[in-house]
């Protein structure tokens, strides 16, 4: 086990069977052998569900022997692998009579006097054990079980009783905000996924001319060399089966023959560029080939004719997967006839058409897959926070919300500081802040500020003295560092930052955390770094004046923005010459950094 932190007081380190019982004796059962309880197999307990759902119901004389014993308050875990890694838990609630029974391959923890049941689940449902547990596992291959010495000496830290209340509040308070950004986030991908869907059934929704799949194609076949005969694997030639498909790009096969198995077998050698599709257990699966594969008797190749544009068809096919499913037959594998495969009706258009549509469909594909991946990347993201929550609790550390999006502005900070330094030149907080402002709106995320129009362009300085240099001094990320610098004359106190002694772990810390934005962050404070504070302060200024435009839905005209940005902004703003602001527009344009009206609107500083 990893080497243990010190605790804060009151807390202490103890083994699981310190604080729970394991598996408590059904003897302590009283009642009726024909007494209903609940009844949850393995099948009905959930990963990641806090509560089991136990809907069934038997006697107790039908489940006494042979399964697992828990009353209501217990918590249960899978002990059986895969379950066990990933992360069949539970805390056992409003049970038939109070009592339930199940899987064998169940451990139950019956928590002691002061010590909460919501505790002891999310000890146990936090990656930190389950790795941990993963392994420390014994029996046959396909079979394993965590042994019962881990789960009992197993070390946790366990603080006073109601300061697992407090925790448990508190990881459930930021659980379900995160769980909200979850659902939003896996809304947004079901949305590109259906809009792309609609874009491409709307391209082929015409009513062109038509021929038959093998009149304008040859259909391949394919077959199993013999698994008997060892020397027909191990060899240089792809042999693709449905569980290879699940790309649309075909690279690599697990398994690959010689060419003495081509010899002496029913495959045959689809040559690249060609296609593959599933007529037989994968049914609505297609791929196309970037290299010669060799194919087993669930596929057919379709290798089309000189009228045939291959990657048109392929999107063509791959719009009608849904049909190739429906025409599925077999009671347990689904498969569909040669014929109807070869009967398709397949668009017979002039082939540089073919080429138009495959090119447009593919430029809605990479940007459907770059949207796709930057919300499943911030989905990921937001899962493995919720892990870092889980261990900074059992650590005593838990922080706010407001303290989590605190430390996220100070990690743009960091970074700002690190990209400073190649040009020997410090950053001051009132060009951070115009820094900061660009990135957290641009990448949507939330720092906790209120940005309000200042004299130095979009800022919340009250936030950043107040929440977010205090926090970077406690952790002793940054420091900040008084300077008097002459400007136009006049002496003038300025703040700059300072790398603190944890300054690189957390640099290192922030290039993890914020993985998911980093490339649009470290480009956005590269672009910013050579400017002059005068320029970074108009600069901003325009990006948050064309995205208050955006999100008030207004015209964005070069005028508009320019009265945004200088007249409707702060006084101070009119000393400025309007070129100035045009020049921001240009420089916003060239380098990319156009607002897409998201993120917190640039308010007015209050009277």
């Amino acid at each position: 086990m990893a080497m243990q932190t010190e605790l804060p007081d009151g807390w202490e380190y103890k083994k699981l069977i310190e604080v729970c019982d394991l598996n408590p004796k059904k003897s302590e059962l009283k009642g009726s052998s024909n007494l209903l309880v609940s009844f949850v197999p393995m099948a009905d307990m959930e990963a990641k569900q806090k509560y089991l759902v136990a809907g069934q119901k038997r006697q107790l004389n039908e489940v006494y022997t042979g399964y697992t014993y828990f009353k209501d308050g217990d918590v249960l875990l899978a002990k059986v692998t895969p379950c066990f890694e990933n992360g069949k838990s539970g805390i056992a609630n409003n049970l038939t009579n109070g009592i339930g029974f199940g899987s064998s391959e169940y451990y139950v923890f019956r928590p002691k006097q002061d010590v909460l049941s919501d505790y002891i689940y999310y000890v146990i449902s936090n990656n930190k054990f389950l790795i941990e547990g993963s392994q420390n596992m014994s029996g046959a291959v396909g079979l394993k079980r965590v042994t019962k010495d881990f789960i009992q000496n197993y070390r946790i830290a366990i603080p006073s009783f109601p300061e697992q209340k407090r925790i448990v509040t508190a990881v459930e308070t930021l659980f379900n905000k995160i769980d909200k950004s979850i659902g939003l986030l896996q809304e947004n991908i079901d949305h590109v996924k259906k809009l792309r869907s609609s874009v491409i059934n709307e391209v082929f929704n015409n009513n062109w001319r038509t021929k038959k799949l093998i009149d304008v194609c040859n259909i391949v076949g394919g077959g199993t060399p013999a698994k008997s005969n060892n020397s027909y694997y191990g060899g240089d030639i792809l042999w693709a089966t449905v569980g290879d498909m699940n790309i649309d790009f075909l690279e690599d096969t697990k398994l690959k023959i010689n060419s003495q198995a081509v010899k002496n077998s029913a495959t045959n050698i689809i040559p690249k560029g060609n296609l593959i599709i599933a007529t037989r257990v994968g049914l609505g699966k297609i791929c196309v080939l970037t290299r010669d594969s060799a194919i087993n008797q669930d596929l057919k190749g379709i290798i089309p004719s000189r009228a045939i544009y291959s990657m048109f068809l392929f999107y063509w096919l791959q719009s009608r997967s849904d049909y190739f499913i429906s025409k599925g037959m077999g009671a347990t594998v689904k498969g569909f006839k040669l014929e109807i495969l070869e009967n398709l009706d397949v668009p017979f258009i002039p082939v540089e058409k073919q080429k138009q549509i495959a090119n447009y469909i593919k430029r809605i594909n990479d940007k459907s897959a770059a949207l796709t991946f930057r919300y499943q990347s911030k989905l990921d993201e937001l899962k493995r926070l919720k892990n870092s929550i889980l261990e900074s609790a059992f650590r005593g550390e838990l922080i706010s919300t407001n303290q989590i999006k605190a430390s996220e502005q100070v990690m743009i900070l960091a970074l700002s500081v690190e990209e400073h330094k190649k040009y020997s030149t410090p950053l001051y907080r009132t060009k951070a802040e115009k820094i900061v402002h660009v990135v957290e709106t641009h990448i949507q995320r939330d720092f906790g500020r209120t940005p309000m129009k200042m004299a130095a362009g979009p800022a919340d300085f009250d936030h950043i003295i107040q929440v977010v240099e205090p926090l970077a001094k406690k952790n002793d990320w940054l420091e900040v560092q008084e300077e008097w610098i002459e400007r136009n004359g006049e002496d003038i106190l300025t703040h700059n930052y300072k790398e603190g002694n944890q300054f690189n772990s957390f640099v290192e810390k922030a290039n993890r955390d914020l993985k998911a934005d980093l490339p649009v962050i470290n480009y956005i404070i590269k672009q910013f770094t050579p400017l002059t504070r005068k320029d970074a302060e108009i600069y901003s200024t325009v990006y948050g004046a064309w995205n208050n435009l955006l999100l008030r839905g207004e015209p964005v005209t070069p005028d508009t923005i320019l009265y945004e940005s200088r007249e409707n902004w702060d006084i101070a703003k009119l000393k400025i010459e309007p070129e100035k602001f045009l020049e921001g527009i240009d420089w916003l344009k060239k380098k990319n950094i156009r607002p897409y009206g998201v993120g917190k609107e640039v308010i007015k500083v209050p009277a």
